[in-house]
């Protein structure tokens, strides 16, 4: 009998002794783990980055301050989410429900810093409203010309300023 309680103290100590391994073992990778993270000093490409570090996304719909004489159900839509190294992440949206005689387009396409873009929404009207055929086909040129215009430096990249301010200064002939 004494052989067996004597087993079985052996057996049970055994089993707690790898038990507390498998514990440390465990915490131990997870400590290396995160050590090594945040040692690890590497240069990110901002294409690597994902998008969700910004609070717009495609497709969402949002009321915006606008001005006096402007329509309260205007919108914008967010078309594209860029990440930029330099000026984090920058918002492109296609407004609708203006006035404006930029172009014979029922939209306007400009493209914000995510301070301003805060500085601006009001409310989230809904989400997953993709651009689609003409309106698409717009923004495409759109963007197109916004990345040669930046490319050659005649062009900012976003807005730092409201959009309200933004549809002003376009409305005086300034354009982005």
């Amino acid at each position: 009998m004494k052989n067996s309680v004597v087993k079985n103290v052996l057996l049970t100590a055994q089993k707690m002794n790898s038990m507390i391994m498998m514990k440390l073992n465990t915490t131990s990778l997870i400590f290396v783990a995160c050590l090594l993270c945040s040692c690890k000093q590497e240069h990110v490409n901002s294409s690597q980055i994902s998008i969700t570090a910004s609070r717009f996304q495609l497709g969402q719909v949002w009321t915006f301050r606008t001005t006096i004489n402007e329509s309260t159900n205007a919108t914008l839509t967010i078309a594209h989410v860029d990440l930029d190294p330099k000026e984090g992440p920058v918002i492109f949206v296609s407004i609708k429900g203006i006035q404006h005689t930029f172009w014979e387009s029922t939209n306007t396409f400009c493209s914000f810093s995510e301070d301003a873009l805060n500085r601006s929404v009001i409310t989230l009207v809904r989400t997953n409203n993709l651009l689609s055929g003409k309106e698409l086909e717009d923004f495409q040129w759109s963007f197109d010309q916004i990345r040669k215009g930046v490319e050659s430096g005649k062009l900012i990249k976003c807005f730092k300023i409201t959009v309200s301010e933004a549809l002003e200064e376009r409305r005086k002939g300034r354009t982005h």
